[in-house]
């Protein structure tokens, strides 16, 4: 493949160049008809986008939690433990078989939950008593 030399004026035009995302029509529409389905004021909320791959599942939902997070600044400064929103990706099932601990062990870990690797069921039940 050919690149261009790094000091090139080519070379910071192409980087220029890929770096560049511009959002589709439909997706400014999506993102709009939200409004505030996914709004963190009621704790039991929980979203799931799924569709095939390259269709801008990513983009949507990256502009969706950053819209979120924008329209909570204010309170995210005075609470640093609210969380208004966060993205986890989850691998597909191969078989069929969700894998439900693996799903809550990556949310939490998005959460900066720093004893999560440390727990087991085992341990919750023992405690529990």
């Amino acid at each position: 493949m050919f690149t261009f030399p790094e000091d090139s004026p080519q070379y910071a035009a192409l980087l220029k160049f890929q770096s560049r995302r511009v959002m589709h029509l439909r997706l400014k529409e999506a993102l709009d008809s939200l409004g505030d389905v996914g709004n963190p004021s009621r704790a039991d909320s929980f979203m799931a986008l799924v569709g095939p791959s390259g269709v801008g599942k990513s983009v949507a939902v990256e502009e969706f939690i950053k819209r979120i997070n924008m329209s909570y600044a204010t309170k995210l400064e005075s609470d640093p433990s609210f969380v208004p929103a966060i993205l986890v990706r989850l691998p597909a099932p191969i078989r069929g078989d969700f894998n439900w601990k693996d799903a809550f062990v990556r949310t939490l870990e998005r959460f900066n939950e720093p004893l999560i690797r440390k727990r087991s069921l085992k341990d919750a039940i023992a405690r529990r008593g």
